[in-house]
């Protein structure tokens, strides 16, 4: 195994993981582990977009203070833009981003969440990283996202 392959399978290990304890709620255990995932392959966006999930949710953990949550969402946002940068192609990223503004209701949030559901509609076609039957997965997600923010 060369260098390269090492490194993407360490990465992939770790977001694996991350994915794992994210599944199980353990936040903290899938930050540490998808922080490792960004460490060992600082171009892997997947673990950008694992980390900012965890972050979102960890904000509204009930022991957390003001600041500490501000700070958490505001880093979520920041590695979900980094992922963008990283591959601006990525339907996942563009669906978390609308999820988390739709979440978050501030007023101009729920049009930027459409925006976003929509960016992830036109990108889905042409996103390598996903299967036909993955694609057809999340435009039907992508789909009832928008429909739940219509009609509210």
């Amino acid at each position: 195994m060369n260098l390269t392959s090492n490194i993407r399978f360490q990465a992939e290990a770790s977001y694996a993981l991350g994915s794992i304890y994210t599944f199980e709620e353990d936040y903290l255990k899938s930050k540490n582990y998808f922080q490792q995932t960004i460490s060992v392959d600082p171009k892997f966006e997947a673990g950008y977009i694992g980390l900012a999930r965890v972050q979102f949710l960890m904000a509204f953990d009930e022991e957390k203070t003001v600041d500490e949550s501000t700070n958490l969402i505001a880093d979520s946002f920041n590695n979900l833009i980094y992922a963008i940068d990283l591959n601006p192609e990525k339907t996942l990223v563009y669906y978390q981003l609308g999820t988390q503004y739709k979440i978050m209701e501030i007023e101009g949030n729920a049009e930027k969440a459409k925006l976003m559901f929509e960016k992830a509609l036109e990108v889905v076609k042409n996103d390598i990283t996903l299967s036909v039957h993955e694609k057809d997965e999340m435009r039907e997600m992508i789909n009832l996202e928008m429909a739940e923010l219509i009609s509210n």
